[in-house]
């Protein structure tokens, strides 16, 4: 009995590593789970960013300003593909002096001297400015472990106040899988004794 146990144990934790990494849609909370790497084009208009992920059409791509959840085993590639809208990611921290809003979707104006075309500083630089996509730029983003948190994209033109979305990075599934195989594995442990 103990030996099923343990096998189960092990069967879940297979296919929670194998099956945890999908890319899904909730229209519901109008976000995006990405666990698999994932090229996505973006382009800004009428106050909001729209995204087109190139996986074959399985999520739509006509929803504006949605939630991004990345984890950190996928690498992500981000294109500008519009004529406008310079695309930045902020932490929450440095972003918190903003007053984003994911409830009205504004946040307040930046300083005119932020600058706009300092583009290519990885998420993990000490920069308060992360990442930038102009025209017809791109840039790719693998998250690791010290990224796990919470970020935001908006315009980086000072008044753009409503282009604003919101980004977590999570853990790899798999993390949470080893999680809770160390866990049923103890549990066994426990009912052994």
């Amino acid at each position: 009995m103990r030996l099923l146990s343990i096998l189960a144990s092990l069967n879940f934790i297979f296919i929670t590593a194998t099956f945890g990494a999908v890319n899904v849609y909730d229209s519901v909370l109008n976000t995006y789970s990405l666990g698999l790497s994932t090229d996505i084009d973006l382009t800004g208009g009428s106050g909001n960013f729209y995204f087109d992920f190139l996986d074959d059409g399985s999520l739509p791509s006509t929803t504006a300003d949605t939630k991004l959840i990345l984890n950190t085993s996928s690498t992500y590639t981000f294109t500008h593909v519009g004529s406008g809208h310079p695309f930045i990611i902020l932490s929450d921290s440095v972003m918190a002096a903003y007053n984003p809003s994911a409830t009205t979707g504004l946040r307040d104006s930046f300083p005119a001297t932020l600058p706009e075309a300092a583009a290519y500083d990885t998420a993990s630089s000490s920069e308060s400015l992360y990442l930038v996509a102009n025209i017809e730029d791109s840039f790719t983003w693998s998250p690791s472990e010290l990224e796990v948190g919470s970020y935001w994209y908006t315009c980086a033109i000072a008044g753009h106040r409503d282009f604003l979305g919101q980004i977590t990075v999570v853990p790899e599934p798999s993390s949470y899988a080893l999680l809770l195989g160390g866990l049923a594995l103890g549990i066994v442990a426990l009912r052994r004794r």
